[in-house]
């Protein structure tokens, strides 16, 4: 096909078989369309790294407003990160490492799980070897949902 002859109506033409081949496309235009369609690709962060921004977020809130960030604290929000990040990262916490991983004392950590819990959202068992250790891991459900989540946001 004669370069001079390529009517670029829009990108579909260009790329269209009938119409064009990309190879027929000068030089600029194609490598900007591919740089800027491979670098939204390519710069999607996981689900994974954009939990850990809404977690470092969360943290950045309390470093600034210190004892203000009472007025607004999410507790099982901040339990249910972490969860999330565990599994991501494919570990099964203790009730006492998901309290301080998620920034809360203990008991509050607590009364998070005990709400999530009952709204099916994580769920706990005995530790293999300390039976004294429960582990906490998110249900399925909420897994899908937080992923569902992390694509909206």
């Amino acid at each position: 096909m004669n370069r001079r002859r390529l009517r670029l109506a829009s990108v579909d033409d260009a790329i269209d078989p009938g119409q064009a081949r990309i190879d027929d496309v000068p030089t600029g235009f194609t490598s900007t369309l591919l740089q800027t369609d491979g670098a939204a690709r390519a710069h999607r962060p996981s689900h994974r790294e954009l939990a850990q921004t809404l977690f470092d977020h969360r943290r950045a809130r309390v470093r600034w407003f210190g004892k203000h960030t009472k007025v607004f604290q999410e507790s099982a929000w901040d339990v249910l990160l972490e969860l999330f990040l565990c599994h991501e990262d494919g570990r099964s916490p203790s009730t006492t490492s998901v309290a301080y991983g998620a920034g809360v004392p203990i008991t509050t950590a607590l009364r998070a799980l005990k709400k999530l819990e009952a709204n099916g959202l994580v769920e706990s068992r005995m530790d293999d070897v300390d039976t004294r250790v429960r582990r906490i891991a998110m249900t399925t459900d909420a897994v899908r949902m937080m992923r569902g989540y992390l694509d909206e946001v």
